[in-house]
């Protein structure tokens, strides 16, 4: 425990968007805020004392901010353009604001990404426009399909491990009902089942 704790101002003006978050590292706080025209756009805050605007992608109006890595050098989330289309995103220090891209869709949104940074996941749409979730690794943005792979199938990635070898989420399975579901790169996606009942649902991973 703290003997003198101190809260510090993190100078953000506007009303802030939960959820916030802090890099495993302590090094920085991310989040983010509604600016005074009502639009959200993703900050972090350093350990130097400094707010920033991690600004949208081009033509973007807004952005938000879903997950930070362990050192606080990664950043991802979501930017909503003037036509109100949805990209994933990764930020960096050197590279800005990135779009991932979609597997094929219109639509992308990045949820999760490991601690270490290399791997991101979320979903997006395909061709069909049908959702599925996705894992973006070394610049490239994978499939990684769905427990039923019907027309109508459906998938979500919510959390990977720290290397980012495991990723889950949940999935429409042969019954219809999502279950939730285990994804490696050995394994591919394997139903978790339920504890009885029609559905299941999975949101963190150890790391």
């Amino acid at each position: 425990v703290c003997a003198n704790p101190l809260i510090i101002d993190l100078g953000v003006r506007g009303y802030i968007w939960p959820p916030t978050m802090v890099s495993a590292h302590g090094n920085a706080v991310v989040g983010t805020l509604l600016t005074a025209n009502g639009e959200r756009r993703a900050y972090r805050y350093t350990a130097d004392g400094t707010t920033e605007d991690l600004v949208n992608l081009p033509g973007g109006k807004e952005s938000i901010l879903r997950a930070i890595s362990a050192d606080g050098s990664v950043i991802v989330g979501d930017s909503i353009s003037m036509e109100n289309q949805t990209r994933a995103f990764r930020y960096t220090d050197v590279t800005g604001m990135v779009d991932l891209g979609t597997l094929g869709g219109d639509f992308s949104s990045a949820i999760a990404v490991s601690a270490n940074g290399a791997v991101i996941v979320g979903n997006s749409t395909v061709s069909s426009d049908s959702v599925h979730a996705f894992k973006y690794e070394n610049g490239r943005m994978f499939d990684l399909g769905t427990l039923n792979g019907g027309g109508a199938a459906y998938s979500i990635a919510r959390a990977v491990s720290a290397d980012g070898s495991v990723i889950i989420g949940d999935s429409s399975a042969a019954d219809t009902y999502n279950h939730a579901f285990k994804y490696t790169d050995a394994g591919g996606m394997q139903d978790l089942g339920t504890l009885g009942g029609n559905r299941s649902f999975s949101n963190a991973v150890s790391a």
